[in-house]
C-alpha cells in the first residue's frame, strides 16, 4: 500500500466527520463516512444542495458559526467552535469543529476543510 492509498484510508475511516468545501463555486467537494455515521443524513445531500450543512445547524448556533466564519474569512486563520446539527432522527449532536482556510498563491480563500468530532460522556 503507498502513501496515498493510506491516507484514502485513514480519511475513509476517520470516526471524525472531515470535509472540504469549494469556496470558490460554493460547493462541498468532499464529506467522508463519518457524516452519515454520526449525523445519519446521507452523504449525497450535501454535495446536492451547498447549504445543507448550514441548514442542519441549531438556529440558537447559527450566528455564532456566521460570526466565526467571517472571522475565518476576514483574518484567514482556522478557526475553533461547539455547534449542534440536527441528526436524521430529529435531534441534535453536539459536535467540535475546527475549520481551516485554504489560500491560493495570492491570498484569497479557495477552500475550507474541517473537522469535527462528536462531544462524548465520559461515564465515572
Amino acid at each position: 500500500m503507498d502513501d496515498a492509498e493510506r491516507l484514502k484510508l485513514l480519511v475513509e475511516e476517520s470516526p471524525a466527520i472531515l470535509w472540504a468545501y469549494d469556496e470558490v463555486n460554493g460547493r462541498m467537494i468532499y464529506v467522508n463516512p463519518s457524516a452519515e455515521v454520526i449525523l445519519g443524513h446521507d452523504r449525497r445531500h450535501f454535495y446536492e444542495r451547498s447549504t445543507f450543512w448550514f441548514e442542519l445547524i441549531h438556529p440558537a448556533d447559527k450566528p455564532l458559526v456566521s460570526a466565526k466564519n467571517h472571522v475565518m474569512r476576514t483574518e484567514k486563520r482556522t478557526i475553533i467552535y461547539e455547534i449542534r446539527f440536527r441528526n436524521a432522527e430529529g435531534g441534535y449532536v453536539t459536535l467540535y469543529a475546527t475549520v481551516k482556510p485554504i489560500m491560493d498563491e495570492r491570498g484569497r480563500l479557495v477552500r475550507t476543510e474541517g473537522a469535527a468530532t462528536p462531544k462524548m460522556t465520559i461515564e465515572p
